[in-house]
């Protein structure tokens, strides 16, 4: 996957709407910059233009987009309750399973972050391939 040009000023406005213990923790920043990162690849890739030819323009979308996956799919430590980890349960000797990290990067990967609100505005930059 390639690393957004403007990530760095991206993450630094995405960091104003996260918790002061998930800015201090590096899984948390970890998943924050690949969050970052899968946006813009798809956002790239929605416009069929390169990730370093995103125009600035779209710099407010794609915080947008950030932050609306992050916030829905609560995958920062401190958005993570252990029931949302839990992937099964059984009583007799009880058993508990969870999500190891491999599967929910796994499920980062699977979802698509361009949503409806977001495709009107991205179809202006669109180019045909």
């Amino acid at each position: 996957m390639l690393e957004f040009p403007r990530k760095a000023s991206i993450k630094n406005e995405v960091l104003l709407f996260i918790s002061d213990k998930d800015r201090e923790d590096k899984d948390a920043m970890q998943i924050v910059d690949y969050v970052i990162d899968k946006v813009a690849n798809d956002v790239a890739n929605y416009c069929n233009i390169d990730i370093n030819d995103i125009p600035e323009r779209l710099d407010g979308s794609i915080l947008g987009m950030v932050n609306q996956y992050i916030n829905t799919h609560g995958v920062l430590p401190s958005q993570t309750d252990e029931d949302e980890r839990l992937q099964s349960l059984t009583e007799g000797d009880v058993s508990y399973t969870f999500r190891s990290k491999g599967q929910i990067y796994q499920q980062l990967q699977s979802v698509n972050t361009i949503t409806d609100n977001f495709t009107p505005i991205l179809q202006r930059f669109r180019k045909l391939p």
